[in-house]
């Protein structure tokens, strides 16, 4: 179990994401206010009306010797706009039938964090990318290679640490132990920058519209947004 946990499952853990090709990115637009879900399998997507899109964040505790120890998940469900069957629903609020419901799954993450992460979304979608408060700097493509960029690092941990912290940090701990090469490899192929999405009709739905054509919020939840920021506001002044 030893040598399972601890030698193959990592190994094959990398072999896959070294090789396997990069998952097409679910696609938010803010423009349209649909979000472009790709389906697993005949290369099309679904094109999702914004206000259909439904999340969900699950939490609880787990008592060990050490104490308890929050966990959670966020899921986040896509409703197929061209399902005419049956949505027969799960104990969760989410359809269990794939080409009913795509789902994003968040696992291990707290509910404070899992709810974050859904605000940011909700944030981008409501009010525009100038009111995400998200460091942008672990996002910015970067220009030069993996070498290059991995020297560049070295030379910033010298001017930070020394020579000595730098060459343990970043020499034995970064590049023996933990492959940063490999890491930032994997990185790139996969995150950074995000993989694009495919085809003639899904570009186009991809450029951006002149504002006058932007979709607008549905009545229903223009009154919705309006009632709950009158709560909000009564609770406050109480």
């Amino acid at each position: 179990m030893l040598v399972f946990g601890f030698v193959i499952f990592p190994t094959l853990t990398i072999a896959f994401l070294v090789f396997a090709k990069p998952r097409e990115p679910v696609r938010f637009n803010r423009q349209r206010r649909e979000v472009c879900v790709p389906k697993e399998k005949g290369g099309d997507y679904w094109y999702v009306p914004w206000e259909t899109v439904k999340a969900s964040v699950e939490g609880f505790n787990m008592v060990s010797q050490a104490g308890v120890n929050k966990n959670g998940s966020l899921i986040i469900g896509f409703p197929n706009p061209d399902f005419n069957g049956e949505v027969k629903l799960g104990g969760n609020g989410f359809s269990t039938n794939e080409n009913a419901e795509r789902h994003l799954w968040f696992p291990n993450v707290v509910p404070e964090v899992g709810a974050s992460m859904w605000e940011v979304i909700r944030t981008y979608m409501e009010e525009g990318p100038e009111h995400v408060k998200v460091d942008t700097e672990d996002f910015t493509v970067q220009k030069e290679g993996i070498l290059e960029a991995y020297i560049k690092g070295v030379k910033k941990s010298i001017a930070k640490r020394g020579w000595f912290k730098a060459f343990l940090w970043d020499g034995i701990f970064g590049l023996i132990l933990c492959n940063t090469l490999l890491v930032d490899y994997i990185y790139r192929k996969h995150l950074n920058p995000p993989p694009d999405l495919k085809g003639e009709k899904v570009q186009q739905w991809s450029k951006s519209l002149p504002k006058e054509q932007w979709a607008r919020r549905s009545p229903e939840l223009e009154q919705a947004i309006q009632e709950r920021e009158a709560e909000l506001a009564r609770q406050s002044a109480a």
